[in-house]
Order: structure tokens, then C-alpha cells, then sequence
């Protein structure tokens, strides 16, 4: 069974992390009740930091702390992959050309979300699976499977294609419950979080977060430099309009927004900064097996020396990797990717992968047409493989049932 076979009993506390796995290992399952992850989340949000010593009564509870913390985020591991396979499937069902992506909230992440007053299980998005899909036609279709899944209840959903946020962010996000039954009933009612967007919606948020991460600035979360997020805004209307969606009512017209874009691309020296987001991809895979598969893979960030370092991991191995390297204060995720080879597609920000964004840029700069950018779909194709209803009602301005 290769990566995903192994037991792992070792303290949270203990420096080494083994990677090689031999025997069958369980996803980790909540641990702890409700009242005491919420009081882990508020000691979270206090502030407290892993303990230098671990010798006295502090530094256990500390150490307590972050470990019914880490059980919990840990524990939606399983839910998440579930649901991202039968999301796989439903791909291949129909036909729509996309790909999936999953990954573990980072505690750098939760940690604000905790000093908002947001208890810890209540934390929606600890686990997250990102679809991105060719067209908008395709997303249409594959939205409306989602909502025929049996393995989670849909409990909201936020429209930000129709009404795109501040900054120009577009996606269309899903925050359901995982049904566990079964062996799986100890994960029943867990949050999770769907997210669906285009290719061209895609690279959007991933130049982003790849200037902001290079940048060291937060415009992923609105914050910054005020140059930077107008850039971003305006690009994400050219965007929009493109692919013949919603732009914000407080976007300029095409001519006034091609012409700021201009000069806040000069002004910012945007283009060379692109170009210096991408990092080297640093390789290590020494510990893997030709015909192998990791559960996870751990990518940590290291801008100083334009490097990301990517490491595969077993189920708990990986976990505990991703523990040490948030209390050690590095920049690292937890990305459950079946191959190597696809890690870049699906986590381009990770690698400061912004070609596609560079293109586009180029393009309303130059004035060009963007529709060869927009891929085309119709809902008539691809219902000859569904056979599901009409998902016309995503395109309808102010209607619908979301957030």
C-alpha cells in the first residue's frame, strides 16, 4: 500500500520525523470533545507560543494546546480526500475538463480567524478542495453535481463570480458538512470547504498570492499597498469581462481601466516583478519508491533564497512534519497531490507560477482581444454526457440562493 501504510505513535513533542511508512495507518479522528478544541482555539487566539522548555506545568499545557488543536485541523484529512475522489469522479463522469486540488488550512491561517472571537470547530475551511475548470460552462456543469453528492450536506454557498469581492477575487465556494457513517461516523458534521473557478480565475488569484508572498504583503486579504490591490482590481474586471461575467459596479469603463492599468503597471514595475516571482522548484524526492504515491506533500516557502523545497509524506508523517515546520516558523502547507508532476498545476502560487497571468497582462496592455484566453464549452456538449438540468440560473445578476 506504499506512503499511506504506517503507524505513527510518537509525542508531538519528539524532534524526529520518520517518512518511511510500513504499516497500515489510520487518518487521524477527533480526539478530543467540542468544549475542549474550543478552549484550545481561545488559547490559541491569547497569543501563546510553542514553550522553549519542556520541563513544568506552563510548558505541558502549552504543549497540550497545540496538540488537541493539531488533532482537530488533522482530523478533517480524511473527509477532505473523500470528498476530493468523488469530486475526481464526477470530473470524469461528465467530461468538463478541470482538475482538483486539497490542501490543510495552516495554522498561520487559523490563528487570525481565532483572535476574531471564531471558536475552532467552528472554522469552516480547515479543510479545503479547489476545482478549476476550463470554462464557464464546464463550472456550471459540475456545480450543479455537487449539489446531487451524498457525502456532504451543502450548507451555504457564496457566489463571488456574480458579486466579486473588493479586491477582484472570483470563485464560487461550497461550505458543506461531511456525512460520515459507518467507520467514517467519528468525522460526521465536520466543515469543509469547496471552492470552483476557472482557469482564468485561477491564475488571477495566483499571481495574488504570488506578489503578496513575494512582497511580503497580505492583498490575498485585502491589505497592502493601495497600488498594488487597485492593479489587481482592475485586472480581475478585464478578466471577468472576458469571460462575459459580472465586473464591480465601481469598475471604469474598458478604455479608463486599460489606461490605469498601464500606468500602474509602470508605476509598480509590475512586469519585472512577475518575473521575479518565480522561484526554483527544489526537487527532493529521494525517499520515494519509483512506483509510489505520497499521501502528502509538504511545500515550504523560501523566498531569501527564491527556493521551494518539496518533501512527500505519508498520512501521520506528513502531520507531524507540518507541525514542526509551522513551530519552527516556516512557510509550509499541506497538500494532499497523488503526483509530483501536478503540484505545480494545481498550486501554481506556491511556485510563483505566473505566465499565464504575465500573457494576460501583456494583452490588455497591448489592447488585444482576450477571448483567446476564454475557453469555449457550451452547456449543450456537455449535457450530452451529464444528461443534468440547466445551470443557467449561475449567470442570472442578483439571483439565487447564496451569501
Amino acid at each position: 500500500m506504499g506512503l499511506e501504510t504506517e503507524v505513527c505513535s510518537f509525542p508531538i513533542d519528539t524532534p524526529q520525523v520518520p517518512q518511511n511508512d510500513d504499516e497500515v495507518v489510520t487518518y487521524p479522528s477527533p480526539s478530543y470533545n467540542r468544549e475542549e478544541v474550543r478552549e484550545a482555539g481561545r488559547a490559541l487566539a491569547s497569543g501563546i507560543v510553542w514553550p522553549e522548555s519542556s520541563i513544568g506545568e506552563q510548558a505541558e499545557s502549552i504543549r497540550h494546546v497545540f496538540k488537541v488543536a493539531h488533532n482537530w485541523r488533522e482530523a478533517h484529512g480524511l473527509p477532505l480526500k473523500r470528498i476530493r475522489h468523488r469530486i475526481m469522479g464526477r470530473i470524469a463522469a461528465t467530461g468538463v475538463e478541470g482538475f482538483t486540488a486539497a490542501r490543510v488550512k495552516r495554522m498561520a491561517s487559523i490563528r487570525p480567524k481565532l483572535a476574531k472571537q471564531l471558536d475552532l470547530d467552528m472554522i469552516q475551511d480547515l479543510g479545503g478542495c479547489r476545482c478549476v475548470l476550463d470554462s464557464m460552462d464546464e463550472l456550471s456543469v459540475l456545480l450543479e453535481e455537487l449539489l446531487l453528492l451524498d457525502c456532504f450536506e451543502v450548507d451555504r454557498q457564496s457566489a463571488y463570480i456574480q458579486k466579486p469581492k473588493r479586491s477582484g477575487y472570483r470563485s464560487h465556494h461550497l461550505i458543506v458538512r461531511y456525512k460520515g457513517a459507518g467507520e467514517d461516523n467519528a468525522y460526521d458534521g465536520l466543515w469543509l470547504e469547496i471552492q470552483l473557478r476557472t482557469k482564468l480565475q485561477h491564475t488571477w488569484a495566483t499571481a495574488n498570492e504570488a506578489v503578496g508572498l513575494y512582497t511580503g504583503q497580505d492583498l490575498k486579504g485585502g491589505k497592502g499597498s493601495d497600488d498594488w490591490l487597485r492593479f489587481f482590481a482592475l485586472m480581475a474586471s478585464e478578466i471577468a469581462a472576458a469571460e462575459g461575467m459580472p465586473v464591480r459596479k465601481d469598475a471604469p469603463p474598458r478604455d479608463k481601466r486599460v489606461a490605469e492599468i498601464r500606468h500602474l503597471e509602470a508605476k509598480l514595475g509590475a512586469g519585472e516583478l512577475l518575473n521575479a516571482c518565480a522561484f526554483t522548484f527544489k526537487e527532493i524526492t529521494d525517499n520515494l519508491k519509483p512506483a509510489e504515491a505520497p499521501a502528502y506533500w509538504l511545500v515550504t516557502y523560501k523566498p531569501q533564497l527564491k527556493e521551494v523545497d518539496v518533501q512527500p509524506y505519508g498520512v501521520l508523517t506528513g502531520f507531524h512534519a507540518y507541525e514542526r515546520a509551522e513551530l519552527a516558523g516556516e512557510e509550509a502547507v499541506l497538500v494532499d497531490s497523488t503526483k509530483l508532476e501536478s503540484l505545480r498545476r494545481e498550486f501554481p502560487n506556491y511556485f510563483g507560477d505566473v505566465r499565464l497571468f504575465q500573457e494576460i497582462l501583456a494583452s490588455v496592455t497591448g489592447e488585444e482581444d482576450l477571448s483567446k484566453y476564454v475557453h469555449k464549452k457550451t452547456l449543450v456538449q456537455i449535457a450530452k454526457r451529464t444528461e443534468r438540468p440547466d445551470a443557467s440560473w449561475l449567470y442570472r445578476q442578483g439571483k439565487g440562493r447564496w451569501s
